[in-house]
């Protein structure tokens, strides 16, 4: 698989997976849209870090993930804790790195904050929610809306089995198919 750019990647993606890995759901484009720009912008590696320290903390403030997961967010509950994650995201993190993250969070070498970032930052969460995040920001991103369930599957289908003449992971085909739709080019005015 390529990796698109660190934009991607470093940024927009990291947000997105914070939603479909500890809330089970797609980001809304009015939700996504904030949280991209808290952690946007020319700033300085360190800057950077400091603003992604704080969309994890007003994240994980927010209501619909203190619903989830505000009894399990304590040293003592580290292993449910993981387990819930692991459940919503339907990803399970390898050994022994699943029992390393238990520890430190038990042990207090990680807040519940930070171990909710490691488990985000892990390869398995990486590569589940990949080619999903990559579509959504494309809807984002040129389409400035939510992706309607019927399109979003099936640019997500693409990507990842391909279609006729087009491989999987092609990201210039569904690039192109944004750039080139109707909804897309009407923002810009009738041509």
């Amino acid at each position: 698989m390529t990796i698109p750019s660190p934009e991607f990647t470093d940024r927009g993606y990291f947000i997105y997976r914070f939603y479909e890995a500890a809330l089970g759901r797609l980001p809304r484009y009015a939700e996504f849209v904030p949280d991209m720009a808290s952690i946007s912008g020319f700033q300085s590696m360190a800057e950077n870090e400091a603003s992604k320290v704080e969309f994890i903390t007003g994240f994980m403030a927010r209501q619909e993930f203190a619903d989830k997961y505000a009894v399990l967010a304590n040293a003592a509950q580290a292993a449910a804790f993981i387990q819930k994650l692991e459940q919503i995201a339907g990803v399970g993190i390898v050994e022994p790195h699943r029992s390393e993250m238990i520890t430190a969070m038990q042990t207090g070498q990680r807040s519940a904050g930070e171990t909710r970032r490691a488990f985000v930052e892990t390869k398995a969460v990486f590569d589940r929610f990949f080619f999903r995040g990559f579509v959504a920001m494309q809807y984002f991103g040129y389409l400035r809306r939510d992706p309607e369930a019927a399109g979003y599957n099936d640019w997500v289908d693409v990507m990842v089995n391909g279609r006729g003449t087009v491989p999987p992971s092609d990201y210039r085909h569904m690039i192109f198919g944004f750039i080139y739709s109707a909804e897309y080019r009407e923002r810009f005015g009738a041509r």
